[in-house]
């Protein structure tokens, strides 16, 4: 009985002093849409089979917050995680070029390149002074793109 009193006193301890805490920081920016377009499809020299896809990752961000997200301030990560073997194939990291207004939603084009003909996940991750905030991802498959 008293090992189950000692921790019930612990554990109040800990959620009153505020070193427990249940509150998340959200951020007032979401991923409304993510689209994944084929940019470019391209062989190896040499006459190799070889064959390397380069896609558009064109992410929306919707403002619901009462305050303009500005510039400088927002990062978009785009990676394409391969299906086939759990690698990263290729990332792309950049500030949002647009502020967006309370309400408002803007969108921003980022490319991953030379990504072989597979499955990807792809995944976007927004980072606000240099916090994740949010991410959602799209599945893609390259297997049967034609040039």
């Amino acid at each position: 009985m008293r090992p189950a009193i000692t921790i019930l006193i612990m554990v109040l301890i800990l959620a009153f002093c505020g070193c427990v805490s249940t509150r998340e920081e959200r951020s007032d920016l979401v991923i409304s849409d993510i689209e994944l377009t084929k940019k470019n499809v391209s062989r190896n020299s040499a006459g190799s089979n070889v064959t390397t896809v380069d896609i558009n990752v064109t992410t929306y961000l919707e403002n619901r917050g009462d305050a303009t997200a500005k510039n400088g301030t927002v990062i978009i990560l785009a990676r394409a995680w391969n299906q086939e073997t759990g690698l990263l194939d290729d990332r792309s990291k950049e500030e949002l070029n647009e502020e967006i207004k309370p309400m408002n939603t803007a969108n921003q084009t980022q490319t991953l390149a030379h990504l072989s003909k597979d499955r990807y996940k792809v995944t976007v991750t927004i980072l606000e002074d240099g916090i994740n905030k949010t991410s959602d991802y799209r599945n893609i498959d390259l297997n049967n793109v034609s040039s």
